[in-house]
């Protein structure tokens, strides 16, 4: 996102077209813009051709699953938050999807208030942290610009 006026763009990857489809209205209710894929494959054809700002990532799908998108994006240097979305509550899975470097693991049915919430406060951050890089940058190149 480059600056909070601007909507930010989010993928939401699930191979159930019912989820994808309520996922995007969520995403929709806040304004954002949205894709959307079924599968790991063209969610990384896409990640690799667009712009996405968030990923939505449902773990258990055919073909590329949703823990090897997330290894791809890590083995790749890829930045862009992850929430990952799965139908089990498995507590190992959760916990080596956020050690893979997800923001967040939320199990379906995935409730609409918690989900906007925790994309809010994914772009908030990712804003700081955008911000950080360009006023490290800054500084870096002219160290007297900060008196």
């Amino acid at each position: 996102m480059h600056d909070p006026e601007e909507k930010a763009t989010i993928l939401v990857v699930d191979d159930s077209k019912i989820i994808r489809t309520i996922l995007s209205s969520i995403v929709k209710k806040l304004g954002q813009n949205i894709m959307v894929a079924s599968d790991g494959n063209t969610c990384i054809e896409i990640i690799t051709t667009h712009q996405i700002d968030l990923l939505l990532l449902d773990i258990n799908m055919s073909g590329k699953n949703g823990m090897e998108v997330l290894s791809y994006l890590r083995d790749h240097h890829f930045t862009i938050p992850v929430i990952m979305i799965s139908g089990s509550s498995d507590i190992e899975q959760a916990v080596e999807c956020l050690k893979m470097g997800a923001y967040d693991f939320l199990i379906k049915p995935v409730n609409p208030d918690k989900l906007a919430v925790t994309i809010k406060n994914v772009l908030a951050e990712s804003e700081l942290r955008k911000n950080f890089k360009l006023f490290s940058s800054a500084i870096s190149q002219n160290p007297l610009s900060i008196v």
